[in-house]
């Protein structure tokens, strides 16, 4: 005689008023949550990393108008450097300007035009510069460095002076006289590595120079 064992397996079910099964739901509210939560945690992740590029790229463009505007700024003063230099024949005697400038080639008025290359520190295979500012400062803290080189041309309008008929300095046919035209090249070394080079021309009336002080 064969025994037939009969396993049961009890679903928990609760019935309605009706008498129909319902499955049980217990904890699917908590599921729900846990997924919203998860996407909420998602979002405020990529909100802070997008806040944190934003910042990074407001302060590199602050960063980068500062270092321009000082090299921008700064060809103000090789200007009237430059005119301090052209009012001593034969240069500076004193390499130190006002206590903050440095400069290097005594006599960089008499540089050609030819010769302005970008400024740097004088490292390898860089064009020594010619003054730089301010001095003493330790590696790699802000400064300024500056070439400069010109050449001598006549002003629109000049002529030779007559060889008679006219008396007087500077009397000629059609006046104008003779200018010198300077390349400025400033470069500025900012925080953070930062760095700007501006190029400009500037305009020298001969005659015009002032007292030296050397």
């Amino acid at each position: 005689m064969s025994t037939i064992k009969r396993i049961v397996f009890n679903l928990r079910c609760n019935p309605d008023s009706q008498g129909f099964l319902q499955h049980n739901e217990t904890g699917s509210a908590l599921i729900v949550a846990i997924v919203i939560l998860a996407v909420l945690s998602l979002l405020s992740q990529i909100l802070v990393q997008s806040s944190s590029t934003e910042s990074k790229i407001a302060g590199n463009d602050r960063l980068h108008q500062e270092t321009f505007y000082a090299a921008d700024g700064a060809t103000e003063l090789a200007a009237e450097l430059l005119e301090q230099n052209i009012a001593c024949a034969t240069g500076f005697t004193n390499a130190t300007r006002g206590g903050l400038i440095s400069v290097n080639t005594l006599a960089f008025w008499q540089n050609s035009d030819d010769s302005v290359e970008m400024p740097g520190d004088g490292g390898v295979g860089e064009r020594p510069r010619d003054f730089h500012l301010p001095v003493g400062y330790a590696a790699g803290e802000p400064h300024t460095n500056f070439t400069i080189g010109g050449n001598a041309r006549f002003a629109l309008g000049s002529a030779l002076e007559m060889p008679a008929g006219y008396e007087g300095k500077g009397k000629a046919s059609a006046s104008g006289g003779t200018h010198l035209i300077f390349d400025i090249a400033t470069q500025r070394v900012g925080n953070a590595g930062s760095e700007s080079i501006v190029w400009t021309q500037y305009r020298h009336v001969t005659g015009t120079e002032g007292i030296c002080i050397p």
